[in-house]
């Protein structure tokens, strides 16, 4: 079974981004922001990282430069309020996949995320 890491200081935004992809057929575990993740990319292996760009500690933009500096070799799908084209860019710049707007809408992440796996 596909194990999915869903990073975001928000514990409601994980609830639902959570439902959304268990629903589906997929484990899932959570970080509540940057360093938790890498601490989790470290301990375990994932095949996908759903990430929020705006957390304390360290951010989604931090940790995607972190991710590509190491041997990370894990799809991000960013998740985000922030709708600037500037915003995403700078995530595709960085390695993400693709960058959805928050809250996202079930269909559309689960298209992105059957396609990235």
């Amino acid at each position: 079974m596909k194990q999915i890491l869903i990073v975001d200081d928000s514990t409601f935004q994980r609830k639902i981004v959570q439902k959304i992809v268990s629903a589906a057929g997929f484990q899932t575990e959570q970080a509540s922001n940057g360093q938790e993740c890498l601490q989790a990319l470290e301990r375990e292996r994932f095949d996908l990282v759903l990430l929020d760009l705006n957390m304390p500690e360290m951010d989604g933009f931090q940790v995607l430069e972190s991710m590509s500096g190491n041997e990370y070799a894990v799809p991000v799908i960013v998740l985000t309020a922030d709708i600037q084209n500037t915003t995403r860019q700078r995530c595709m710049n960085l390695g993400a996949e693709n960058v959805l707007n928050k809250p996202p809408k079930q269909e559309e992440l689960l298209q992105e995320v059957d396609r990235l796996l």
